[in-house]
Parts: C-alpha cells; sequence; structure tokens
C-alpha cells in the first residue's frame, strides 16, 4: 500500500474519531453539565436552607432552655404582649419610668385607634394598639435617661413621635410624645 494512501486512511479514521468524539461529547456530556449544574445550585440553596432552619431551631431550643417551660414562655411573653388594653398598666409604667428617669408628666391623652379585622385563617393574629400623647418636662439627660427606658420596658412601646417645646440653655425641656403600646387581640 502506498504511503501516502495510508497516511489518508490514518487521518480520515482520526478525523471520524474525533468527529464521533465531538458527537458524543455534545450529545451526553454537554446536557449532562447544564443539569449538574442545577442539581449544584439546588443541593447549595438546599444547604442554605439547612443552616437557616438549624439556626431557628437552635434559637427556639435556646428560648426553651433559658425560659424553662410553655407555660413560663408564654407568661413572659404576656407581659410583652398583652391580651388587653391594660390602660391602667400602660400609665403605671409610664409614671414609674418618669420618676425612676426623674422628668415630670404634665398632661396625658389615651386614644384607642380602629382595630383592623383579620382572616380567622391566619396564622400571625392582628395586633391593636394604644396610643398615648403626653408631655414631659425635665432636664436633657432626664428625658433621654426616660426615652431609654421606654426603649427597654417589658411592654412593647415605641416612640412614634417626639416633639420639643421651648426651653433655654440650662432650663428644664418641654418634650411632646407618642407612644403606641400594642397588646394582642
Amino acid at each position: 500500500m502506498n504511503p501516502a494512501l495510508r497516511r489518508l486512511i490514518g487521518v480520515t479514521i482520526s478525523m471520524s474519531f474525533f468527529l464521533g468524539a465531538l458527537v458524543l461529547f455534545f450529545a451526553f456530556i454537554v446536557p449532562t453539565a447544564s443539569e449538574i449544574q442545577e442539581l449544584r445550585g439546588e443541593r447549595n440553596a438546599l444547604s442554605t436552607l439547612l443552616e437557616v432552619e438549624s439556626a431557628r431551631i437552635e434559637t427556639v431550643r435556646r428560648l426553651f432552655e433559658e425560659y424553662g417551660s410553655v407555660s413560663t414562655l408564654q407568661s413572659t411573653l404576656g407581659k410583652a404582649l398583652p391580651r388587653a388594653e391594660e390602660v391602667p398598666g400602660i400609665i403605671n409604667q409610664l409614671n414609674g419610668m418618669a420618676k425612676a428617669s426623674d422628668v415630670t408628666i404634665s398632661s396625658l391623652d389615651i386614644n384607642l385607634p380602629a382595630i383592623k379585622a383579620g382572616n380567622k385563617e391566619d396564622v400571625i393574629k392582628p395586633v391593636g394598639k394604644v396610643q398615648v400623647t403626653f408631655t414631659v418636662t425635665g432636664d436633657y439627660k432626664s428625658i433621654k435617661s426616660y426615652l431609654d427606658s421606654i426603649e427597654t420596658n417589658v411592654r412593647v412601646m415605641d416612640v412614634e413621635k417626639l416633639g420639643l417645646q421651648g426651653g433655654a440653655e440650662g432650663t428644664t425641656l418641654s418634650y411632646n410624645i407618642v407612644v403606641s403600646a400594642y397588646y394582642q387581640l
């Protein structure tokens, strides 16, 4: 056989194997590679979800360890978010914090906004709100301490508005404050 013919047959066979390998690559490997990428993405998403859920379970476990039992936890949460308005309790807490912070409450107004109706199918029950508008007087440090005590109070309260009324340097200041205290429905 002629050497040129042998080379031609060898090149043809090599090209056939090469083209066959390309066909196999694009027919089997490329679709499988994209499927592998999708599966890796799913695995990463599921592992992230597992980490988040594990952290939540650990938090709940620590809460149960810290508060003992469900009834203890329920009573603690009941103090933070009572089942009724308990307006006298709100006034007592605001007054007690005022005395501890050395400020004076000069006027007080209570407003019970309308409650939004919720569905019985909702997992999260609606929360009611009691708005208390009042004026406090005292020096800057005392009023700052008073606002800090509202922020760290056992009952969930938000300072919604804070307004300064007059006052010169070195005198007592007067603030208008609107606080919302929340309760369970």
